[in-house]
């Protein structure tokens, strides 16, 4: 599959979901579900902004401008109260940097579907040469990859830029995915503050 492709099969996806959100607006009379279904709405929107810019190579905004920190907290954002970040401020290489974050995105949108969680943390730190990106959710905890399912799909994304993906899942006590990406050079690595 090709960028087009994939915009143009996402774009489709995130259409008729907006329009199956305007229909249910219509149709509601209560004001919390329609403060839901606009929220839904902005969420998409977004979606599809950074959908068009992945198909075209570039990332979104916030990652380019503030690196891996930033972005996790523009991803926290869209989740208030669910998700927190913790985010060592760095610059690493702009592949590291993108792939890093769409993992986390896939996980954190893993969680957040199919956890239940009422927590969910997203941290990036330094290990050594190694960039460590973590996902815990306190949720029901009983995450497994599945072949076509979203935490393989993850994993095969890390693989293929040279890193690891680690599943922790206990019954009752949340999952924990961790991806290691590196190793960073050091000159390739600036310090914010």
């Amino acid at each position: 599959m090709n960028e087009n492709d994939l915009h143009d099969r996402v774009q489709v996806q995130i259409t008729a979901a907006l329009q199956r959100l305007a229909l249910a607006a219509h149709w509601n009379s209560d004001p919390r579900v329609g403060e839901l279904l606009d929220e839904s709405k902005q969420l998409l929107d977004v979606a599809a902004r950074d959908v068009r810019l992945f198909a075209r190579g570039i990332n979104p905004a916030v990652l380019e401008a503030d690196g891996l920190r930033g972005a996790v907290r523009a991803l926290a954002d869209r989740f208030p109260g669910l998700v927190t970040t913790r985010a060592v401020a760095e610059r690493y290489p702009p592949a590291l940097e993108s792939g890093l974050f769409l993992a986390l995105s896939e996980a954190v949108a893993n969680a957040v579907r199919h956890a239940g969680a009422s927590a969910i943390v997203v941290e990036v730190d330094r290990d050594g040469e190694f960039v460590v990106g973590r996902v815990t959710d306190d949720g029901i905890g009983t995450a497994q990859p599945s072949p076509y399912g979203g935490l393989e799909n993850l994993r095969r994304r890390v693989a293929a830029l040279g890193g690891d993906t680690e599943l922790h899942s206990e019954p009752g006590r949340g999952t924990r995915v961790t991806i290691r990406l590196g190793p960073v050079v050091g000159s390739e690595v600036t310090q914010h503050r």
